[in-house]
């Protein structure tokens, strides 16, 4: 199979959660008939009633998309992404609709609790929200851009640039914090995560001496997620290193495979292996540590792999992953 068009699906999957392809394409069908079924929610004509303890009052934001007038005080809100949730959450705004893959992620807690699933991420149940009465609808470019003309005829609807894949979550987090009224917490929660992240540095010692390797796996393909990823800025930040394979320029893709021949350009002193509950689309870390091939990494036969989190180290994308991200790395490291 060609490599580049392998990457760039498995990039198109993972970044939404790792799902299994099929839902892509029963996501699809309900697109089509979502838009036959509620064309009316479409026409601008038709606006949603909004709430009346709504405060009415609004101001113009910049965003992915343009300028938008949206809710002084937005206090129905809408996400359509995981590192959307994550924001709103750790912002300390309940949305009361989400799009995810699946179920909400362990991570999150009871946080998700009252939280009604409104479609896939990609696939959003327009009638669904449009039934919510939202007053304000988050998400992301990379995501959400086809879909973007009709979120905005249901609700102000703000994008970021970029989905966090990339590493660029600190400044997504501004964003929604910007578009929920909550620019000085989002602040808040950046400087203590960069105060979290000196504590570790000092606990580590020395960072820059321990070579870290993330690897992923699926549906047989093996690759990395590179240091210009979502976990790979979280560990830059740290200053832990990486392999040469792992380390690339900035605008070079944030994961890549590799052949199951070149599998020894995945090894380090550790290696932390992404897993996910219930996804027969991953090896497990049994399975990972009991294969021919990668039980010769030099990381597996000294007992230097751990799994964590796919939902976390790749879907998560905001605060409150990296700061997951930063645990698992001080329960591996500092022990």
């Amino acid at each position: 199979m060609d490599h580049d068009l392998t990457v760039r699906r498995i990039r198109r999957i993972w970044w939404s959660g790792n799902r299994r392809i099929k839902r892509f394409f029963l996501g699809a069908i309900a697109a089509v008939m979502t838009v036959c079924l509620f064309a009316a929610c479409m026409n601008p004509s038709v606006e949603p009633e909004v709430p009346s303890s709504v405060d009415r009052a609004t101001r113009s934001m910049a965003h992915a998309m343009g300028v938008v007038d949206i809710p002084n005080v937005p206090e129905r809100v809408v996400v359509l992404d995981t590192a959307a949730l994550d924001a709103a959450l750790a912002l300390e705004t309940k949305p009361i609709g989400a799009a995810v893959y699946g179920e909400f992620a362990d991570y999150l807690g009871d946080r998700t609790a009252g939280i009604t699933l409104i479609g896939d991420i990609g696939q959003p149940n327009l009638e669904a929200i449009l039934a919510l009465e939202p007053d304000l609808i988050l998400s992301n470019k990379v995501g959400s851009e086809d879909v973007y003309p009709k979120l905005a005829k249901i609700a102000p609807t703000i994008f970021t640039e970029g989905s966090g894949a990339d590493g660029n979550w600190p400044d997504n987090l501004r964003l929604y914090g910007e578009a929920l009224g909550k620019r000085d917490r989002a602040e808040q929660l950046i400087l203590d995560y960069q105060q979290r992240i000196a504590t570790l540095k000092q606990q580590l010692r020395n960072p820059q001496e321990t070579v870290v390797s993330v690897v992923f796996t699926h549906e047989g393909y093996i690759g990395f997620y590179t240091d210009t990823s979502f976990s790979g800025a979280v560990l830059a930040d740290l200053g832990l290193v990486r392999p040469p394979i792992q380390t690339q320029s900035s605008t070079a893709p944030y994961l890549d495979i590799v052949s199951k021949e070149a599998f020894h350009h995945l090894d380090g002193d550790i290696i932390f292996l992404l897993t996910g509950a219930n996804d027969d689309t991953q090896l497990t870390l049994e399975d990972f540590v009991k294969d021919p091939l990668y039980s010769q990494l030099s990381a597996v036969q000294a007992g230097k792999i751990y799994a964590v989190q796919s939902a976390v180290w790749s879907a998560g994308r905001n605060i409150l992953a990296a700061r997951q991200i930063l645990s698992d790395i001080a329960k591996v490291l500092t022990e």
